[in-house]
Order: structure tokens, then C-alpha cells, then sequence
């Protein structure tokens, strides 16, 4: 009884400390393999105007492109862990 006692103590000392690892971990999902990570800076004008007003409160923490100048945008907010990943055209639609 005393064994089963004490084996049942470090069990739940291990699972407790996997649970704090994960906690407040940012992630964001990898992005696809026809896009290229590009600057913020370079994104079009008309793409951070509609995630200002189309998204408020979140904030672009990467954003790729590919040739047919499609967007994908990573948004970030300081309450979310994961980012959300949204697509737009060079005109912000």
C-alpha cells in the first residue's frame, strides 16, 4: 500500500509539470510551401488598411506572399496563443 501510495505521488507530480510546460506558449502554424516570407513593410497598403479595420486589435506578426500575389497574413493578439492566419489579395480583399 505504502509502494502504490508513493508511485501514485511522482505520477501526479509528473503529469502536473507536463501540464505548467505548455502552458503561455505562443505557436503560429507554418506556413504553406508556395508562399515567401516577406517584410511587413512591404506589405501593400490597401492589406494593412483592411486588417486595421477589418481586424481590430490584432497586430501582423508574419506575413508571405506568392506569385500570383496572394497574401497570407499571421495575426496576432496579446490574448490569443495561436495566431490567425488569414489570406488577401494586393487590394486587401
Amino acid at each position: 500500500m505504502v509502494a502504490a501510495t508513493i508511485s501514485l505521488f511522482f505520477t501526479t507530480q509528473e503529469i502536473g509539470a507536463q501540464e505548467e510546460t505548455g502552458k503561455n506558449v505562443a505557436t503560429a502554424p507554418a506556413p504553406s510551401a508556395e508562399f515567401k516570407e516577406i517584410q511587413i513593410s512591404e506589405l501593400p497598403k490597401a492589406i494593412n488598411d483592411a486588417v486595421t479595420k477589418d481586424f481590430p486589435g490584432t497586430t501582423i506578426s508574419k506575413a508571405f506572399v506568392n506569385q500570383d500575389k496572394e497574401y497570407q497574413l499571421f495575426l496576432q493578439t496579446e490574448m490569443a496563443d495561436k495566431a490567425q492566419i488569414v489570406y488577401a489579395n494586393v487590394k486587401g480583399k
